[in-house]
C-alpha cells in the first residue's frame, strides 16, 4: 500500500501569507489528514542573497498551490548509492527555502496541538525536508503538526569569505552559518503562521537526527533560536567539536574566512562576486573537490551573530536555551559509514593496539580499557561510534541534568529488518555485521516503517515487532512534544537521565528502562575531548575514533 491511500481531495486553508491550496490525504484507516507541500518561508537565497542571512518570504494575492514538494537544495553526491542517499524524484535548485507541513482534518474550532519541526541529516551537504521516510502523515494522524524544511546545505549553507566578512561587517548583519539562519527563519515562520495549520506556537519541538540533530544543538546555544522552540529531540548528533572562528585564527588553523578564500583561489574566482556569479551546481561540484578544506571551516564557525561561542563552551558552562531534551543515538553507528570509507579497518590487534597508544598517549590505557585490543575491529568501530556520536549524546544528557533541565537518553539497538552494517577489511570488501547503524531509527521516529519504506538501513519487509516498536516511539516523541515528558500509561516509564543514575531507554525490540549505558565510554572520552581541547587537537568527520588527530606530546 502506497503511503497516502485513494483519498485525495483539495483543502483551501487562508494563512498570515496568503492562501493555500493542499489536500486531504488518509493512509489506510488512520483519520485523515491535510498536506500542505512547498510553503516559502524565506526568499530564494539567490544573485547577491547567496551567502546572506535568510530573508521572510512575503505574502502572496489569490491562491498558492501546496500540493507538491518544491525543490530542494543544490548538493554534492558524495553519499549517492549508498545507504544514506535517498533518491527521490524532487529537482535540485538554490531556490530551495520552502517548508512542508502536516495536520490533522478532524481538528474541533480553535483547537491547538503542538507542533513538530524536523530538520533532516545529510552531513550538512545533502538531504531535503521531502525525503520519503521524513513522510509526516502518521504522526499527524496521532494528533500533531509536522513541519519539514529545506534548508542550504554544503557550500551554499557553510561558507564564509573575506569579502562576506566585511559585507556583513557594513551592515550589521551575518557573516556565517546560513543555513542555521535558515533554520532560525523556519521556525520564526512557524511562530508567525502555524495557528492557521491548528498548531500551537507556544509548543513547538524541533527533532532532527545527524547534522539535523547537530542543529538542534547549535540552536540551543544561539541567541536568536531563544524562544523560537521550547523541546527538542536530537538523534545521533551533538556539535560539541572545535570550531573555527571569523576573523582569528583557532585551533591551529587560520580565521575561517581564509579557508573561504582559498577555495575562491583554488577555483579561480578569487571576488566573492565571482563566486556569485558561478552556477550552484557548479559551485557545489567545485567543493565536493576540495572537501580537505572542510575540515578547517566547512560547517558552523563562531561568527560572533548567530554563533557568538563554541557550542561545546555554552553546553559545558550550562547557558543553553533551558529546553527539556530526548537524545540519543544507535548501536551500529559507524557501521553504515564504513560504505563511506570513515571507518578504518583494524583486525590485528598489534596493530589497534600501536594505534590507540600513538593517538591517545597517556589516556591509552583508559582507552584499551573500554575498547580493548583482543576484539579490534568491534572497538575500532565502538570507537568511531563513541567518538562521533555516543559521547556527545550523553554528554548532552549530562549538561543538561547538571542545569536543572529534564534530558532523556535513549539508546536504538534494535536491529531492523535488512539491516546489515559493512565493515570494510582489507582482503573482505563485503564484510557485514548486523546492527543498527546510523539513521536506522529513521522510519521508527515517523511510525512510517509500516508503509515498507525502503530507505537508509531498512530493507526488508517490516514484521510485527517493527511495526509495534514504530508505534511505541512514535508515541513516546509525540507525548513528549505534548507535555515535555515521554510518558504514556501504555509505555514503559522513561526515567530522566541524572549523572549519579544514569537512566536511559533502550530500544531492542521493546522499549525496556536501563541504566548506565556502555560503562567507561563517558569517562573515557570526556578525558580524551579535554586533552584534545588542552593540546589543540582539531577532530571532525573524517579523523575520529583511530582516525582522530594524536593528543598526546
Amino acid at each position: 500500500m502506497n503511503q497516502e491511500s485513494a483519498l485525495r481531495e483539495e483543502v483551501l486553508l487562508a494563512t498570515p501569507q496568503g492562501r493555500l491550496m493542499g489536500v486531504t490525504m488518509r493512509r489506510g484507516t488512520e483519520p485523515p489528514v491535510h498536506t500542505f507541500k512547498g510553503v516559502p518561508y524565506a526568499l530564494p537565497p539567490v544573485g547577491v542573497r547567496r551567502w546572506r542571512a535568510a530573508e521572510p518570504a512575503p505574502g502572496w494575492a489569490g491562491i498558492r498551490s501546496a500540493q507538491g514538494y518544491a525543490a530542494m537544495c543544490v548538493q554534492r553526491d558524495e553519499f549517492e548509492d549508498s545507504f544514506y542517499y535517498r533518491v527521490h524524484d524532487v529537482p535540485q535548485s538554490e531556490d530551495c527555502l520552502y517548508l512542508n507541513v502536516w495536520t490533522p482534518a478532524d481538528l474541533a474550532a480553535g483547537e491547538k496541538l503542538p507542533v513538530m519541526v524536523w530538520i533532516h541529516g545529510g552531513g550538512f551537504a545533502t538531504g531535503a525536508g521531502s525525503f520519503p521516510t521524513y513522510d509526516g502523515t502518521a504522526l499527524a494522524a496521532k494528533g500533531v503538526v509536522v513541519v519539514t524544511i529545506n534548508y542550504r546545505v554544503g557550500v551554499l549553507g557553510y561558507f564564509t569569505h573575506p569579502e562576506i566578512v566585511a559585507e556583513a561587517a557594513a551592515t550589521d548583519s551575518v557573516s556565517a552559518n546560513f543555513a542555521l539562519t535558515d533554520q532560525i527563519e523556519a521556525l520564526r515562520w512557524v511562530h508567525a503562521n502555524i495557528a492557521a495549520f491548528g498548531g500551537d506556537p507556544g509548543q513547538v519541538t524541533v527533532f532532527g537526527e545527524s547534522a539535523g540533530s547537530h542543529s538542534l544543538s547549535q540552536l540551543m546555544a544561539s541567541p536568536l533560536a531563544k524562544g523560537l522552540f521550547h523541546r527538542g529531540i536530537g538523534q545521533s548528533g551533538a556539535y560539541f567539536l572545535p570550531m573555527r572562528h571569523v576573523g582569528k585564527p583557532s585551533w591551529g588553523g587560520p580565521p575561517a574566512e581564509d579557508i573561504g578564500a582559498e577555495f575562491a583561489r583554488r577555483v579561480g574566482a578569487p571576488t566573492l562576486a565571482e563566486l556569485r556569479e558561478m552556477p550552484a551546481a557548479e559551485l557545489c561540484r567545485r567543493w565536493q573537490g576540495e572537501l580537505e578544506l572542510m575540515d578547517g571551516g566547512g560547517f558552523i564557525v563562531v561568527d560572533g551573530k548567530v554563533c557568538p561561542e563554541e557550542v561545546a563552551t555554552v553546553f559545558r558552562e550550562g547557558r543553553q536555551h533551558p529546553v527539556p531534551v530526548i537524545v540519543g543515538f544507535t548501536g551500529e553507528e559507524a557501521g553504515g559509514l564504513g560504505e563511506l570509507g570513515l571507518v578504518p579497518a583494524i583486525t590485528d590487534p598489534a596493530a589497534y593496539e600501536a594505534e590507540v597508544r600513538a593517538r591517545f598517549g597517556a589516556l591509552a590505557d583508559a582507552f584499551l580499557a573500554v575498547y580493548p585490543k583482543d576484539s579490534p575491529l568491534d572497538s575500532t568501530f565502538g570507537a568511531f561510534r563513541d567518538d562521533g556520536f555516543g559521547w556527545g549524546m550523553v554528554w548532552w544528557a549530562e549538561c543538561m541534568a547538571k542545569a536543572g533541565v529534564p534530558a532523556f537518553l535513549y539508546h536504538f539497538a534494535h536491529v531492523p529488518p535488512g539491516c546489515d552494517a559493512l565493515r570494510p577489511v582489507a582482503g573482505v570488501p563485503d564484510l557485514h555485521a548486523p546492527g543498527a547503524h546510523h539513521g536506522c531509527e529513521l522510519p521508527y521516529t515517523f511510525n512510517n516503517i509500516a508503509e515498507g519504506v525502503r530507505e537508509m538501513a531498512v530493507r526488508g519487509a517490516p514484521r510485527a515487532i517493527d511495526i509495534s516498536l514504530a508505534d511505541q516511539i512514535s508515541d513516546y516523541w509525540i507525548a513528549f512534544a505534548r507535555t515535555g515528558v515521554p510518558a504514556s500509561n501504555a509505555l514503559p516509564t522513561w526515567k530522566p537521565y541524572t549523572p549519579a543514575a544514569r537512566d536511559y531507554m533502550r530500544f531492542d525490540g521493546t522499549p525496556r528502562p536501563d541504566r548506565d549505558l556502555l560503562p567507561g565510554m563517558l569517562e573515557v572520552y570526556t578525558a580524551v575531548n579535554e586533552a584534545r581541547r588542552a593540546t589543540g587537537a582539531f577532530w571532525w568527520y573524517y579523523n575520529l575514533g583511530l582516525q582522530s588527530a594524536p593528543i598526546s606530546r
